[in-house]
């Protein structure tokens, strides 16, 4: 299968959310995002989608699976606790949770 880089382009500018699409509860924390997003700043891409892509510095797909990803427009990747805290960082709502979590000492 060709790879699409093109495909990619479109989500440069937001903030990407790389879940594994086959864990329930993943797929809700990914709903819950979604309904925060109120400003469109967050995209989501299941881990099988992104597979297809050709996205910068991307890690392997298996570390889909073992942990949430996000890409920054900067193209600086978090996985884990750190991707949850930079990822609240970003939606206007969950901002003070973000840098609550990113203070020295809470996170690891």
């Amino acid at each position: 299968m060709a790879r699409k880089e093109a495909d990619f382009s479109k989500y440069m500018r937001d903030v990407l959310v790389i879940f594994d699409d086959t864990c329930p509860v993943c797929r809700a924390a990914v709903e819950k995002v979604r309904k925060l997003d109120t400003l469109g700043l967050v995209t989501c891409l299941p881990c099988s989608d992104v597979k297809q892509l050709d996205i910068p510095d991307c890690p392997a797909p298996e570390e889909f699976e073992r942990a949430l990803h996000i890409r920054t427009p900067e193209g600086n990747w978090y996985s884990g606790s750190e991707a949850i805290a930079i990822l609240s960082k970003a939606l206007p709502k969950t901002r003070w949770f973000g840098r609550f979590l990113l203070l020295p000492g809470i996170s690891q």
